[in-house]
C-alpha cells in the first residue's frame, strides 16, 4: 500500500481514540516521516513503537484514570506521551513551563497528578520547594526517560473508549484561578474533523509547528498524522529557525502567531522565497493587522 493510498482509504471517523492516529499511520506507511526533530527523522513505525512502550509502562503502574503531568519544552518525547498516556487509560496534564513553582504545584495539587515527567531544569526549582505535593513519582526526560521506557514493567493496555478523558489543560486564569478544562479522546478528534475542513492536510506536507505542545496548539501535530504528513517540530520559536526549516525542509504548511509572522519578515536574513514551498500558514493567539497581512501577501 502506498503512503497516497493509505490515506485516500482512510477514514478519519473509524478512530475513537488518539493513539489510534499512529496506530494507522504505523500500518499504512510504516517508513512515512512523523517528526522532523533538529535533524533526526522519525517514521511513523519507530513513533508507534515508542507511544506503546510508554503506554505499557504507565499502565504497570497506578490504576485508570491517573493524571500526568508533563514539563517540558517541546521534544518528541512530549509527542509520545500525548499519545502514549491516554493510550494507557490516564490522562496526561501538560503544564506551561512559564509559569512559577508556586502556581504549577497549583495545578499539580489541583488534578491530582500521582507521575511527572519533566526536563531536569525545569523540574529542579519545582522540586526544590516546599509545597512540592509529596508521593508524585518523577521521571526526567533523557536518560532516565530512556532507561524507564527500557526496564521498567509493562502491562496490557485497558480497554479505553471515545468519551474517556485525554487531556487536562489549565486556562490561563485570567478571570480567577486556572481552570483544568478536561478534553475526551471524542472531543479532541472532532476538533481535528472540524479543523480539516478549514485547513485541509495533503499527505505529503511538512508542516512547521513552533507552538508549545502544553498548548491546545498541539491538536495542530495530531491533525497532520491523522493524514499521514510529517510534522517538523521546533522547541520553540525562533525566526531563524523557522527560516532555515523553511528553505532546507521546502515546510509546505505552517502555524503561527501574528507576531510570529511578523519576526520572520523583518528578520535580515529574509528573502521571499524562503516561503516559496509553502502553501499555507494558520494563525491565531491575536488578530492579524491588516497591514502586517497585506505585507505577508
Amino acid at each position: 500500500m502506498t503512503r497516497n493510498q493509505g490515506n485516500a482509504q482512510f477514514d478519519a471517523s473509524t478512530c475513537t481514540r488518539l493513539h489510534q492516529l499512529i496506530a494507522h499511520q504505523a500500518l499504512a506507511q510504516p517508513a512515512g516521516v512523523a517528526l522532523w526533530w533538529q535533524g533526526t527523522v522519525i517514521d511513523y513505525a519507530s513513533l508507534q513503537r515508542n507511544i506503546l512502550a510508554a503506554a505499557g509502562r504507565l499502565a504497570a503502574h497506578g490504576t485508570v484514570g491517573d493524571r500526568i503531568a508533563l514539563l517540558s519544552w517541546n521534544c518528541p518525547e512530549f509527542v509520545e506521551l500525548l499519545y502514549g498516556v491516554p493510550a494507557a487509560g490516564k490522562i496526561l496534564v501538560p503544564l506551561n513551563i512559564r509559569l512559577a513553582p508556586a502556581e504549577l504545584i497549583y495545578q499539580l495539587q489541583c488534578a491530582g497528578a500521582t507521575t511527572m515527567f519533566g526536563e531536569r531544569d525545569l523540574l529542579k526549582p519545582l522540586l526544590a520547594h516546599a509545597d512540592f505535593p509529596p508521593g508524585v513519582r518523577i521521571i526526567a526526560l533523557g536518560d532516565d526517560y530512556e532507561a524507564w521506557l527500557a526496564n521498567a514493567h509493562s502491562a496490557e493496555l485497558p480497554t479505553t473508549c471515545g468519551e474517556d478523558p485525554a487531556w487536562i489543560l489549565f486556562t490561563s486564569g485570567s478571570t480567577g484561578r486556572p481552570k483544568g478544562a478536561v478534553l475526551s479522546h471524542r472531543s479532541l478528534l472532532a476538533g481535528l474533523r472540524s479543523a480539516a475542513l478549514a485547513r485541509p492536510v495533503n499527505a505529503d506536507d511538512k508542516y512547521y509547528y513552533p507552538f508549545p505542545l502544553f498548548h491546545v496548539a498541539a491538536h495542530n501535530v495530531l491533525l497532520q498524522h491523522q493524514y499521514g504528513a510529517a510534522v517538523v517540530l521546533a522547541r520553540s520559536f525562533d525566526a531563524a529557525d523557522t527560516l532555515r526549516a523553511c528553505r532546507e525542509l521546502q515546510v509546505t504548511a505552517m502555524s503561527l502567531a501574528p507576531t510570529m509572522i511578523a519576526m520572520l519578515l523583518d528578520h535580515p536574513d529574509f528573502t521571499p522565497t524562503d516561503l516559496r514551498s509553502v502553501r499555507t500558514i494558520g494563525y491565531g493567539a491575536s488578530a492579524m493587522p491588516q497591514t502586517l497581512l497585506q505585507r505577508l501577501l
